[in-house]
């Protein structure tokens, strides 16, 4: 299979993450595998990249696991499919909150060392560990639609389709109007998770 400009060749059982607007190679070509193993590859390298700085991140889940008890058969293979196919990167979000906010102690910790012990080159390379960056990451999950049950999935009529881009519009425009990512946060945490409003 060719991609973008007949310059850049991908093989029809691989993929590339991180590729450019405009068919720059990506960031990581491999093997295609499980989404799990994708989603760790993409917020590795979102949260990982280096230099690190401030960023605003929204996190798009396709897959919306929340809501009200089924009360029917239909309703629990709708749930089902939302579990199953929902994004596992709120756990890797987890797991970057704790290590971000070791980083923001790291730094913290370095002012309390001597200034005489901090030219120490294993001082420096220890406190090279620490980082001040905040990162904020705003998580939109798929709005639930009226009517809609466990064969979404294969649902590309254009009425659907509509629906689904209109509801995903309308709570990414609450967000950004919400700007949830300006409020106070506790100056410890690295990654500031921003869950949508009720």
């Amino acid at each position: 299979m060719v991609c973008a400009d007949a310059l850049h060749y991908i093989g029809d059982d691989e993929i590339e993450l991180g590729v450019g607007i405009h068919g720059e190679p990506g960031r990581v070509r491999r093997k295609i595998g499980p989404a799990s193993e994708l989603v760790e590859i993409a917020t590795t390298a979102i949260f990982d990249d280096y230099p690190r700085r401030n960023s605003l991140i929204f996190a798009v889940h396709l897959w919306n696991p929340t809501g009200s008890e089924p009360k029917t058969i239909w309703e629990v293979l709708h749930r089902h499919k939302d579990i199953q196919y929902s994004s596992r990167v709120a756990s890797h979000i987890a797991r970057q909150r704790h290590v971000h906010k070791l980083r923001h102690v790291v730094s913290e910790l370095v002012k309390y060392i001597p200034e005489d012990v901090r030219k120490d080159p294993v001082v420096q390379d220890l406190s090279e560990y620490g980082c001040r960056t905040q990162m904020h990451v705003v998580r939109l999950l798929v709005p639930r639609l009226d009517n809609e049950n466990h064969t979404k999935d294969i649902d590309f009529s254009p009425s659907g389709i509509r629906l689904r881009w209109e509801a995903g519009y309308a709570d990414t425009s609450r967000a950004l109007l919400r700007k949830a990512w300006e409020d106070d946060c506790d100056p410890l945490e690295g990654v500031i998770l921003h869950e949508p409003d009720a």
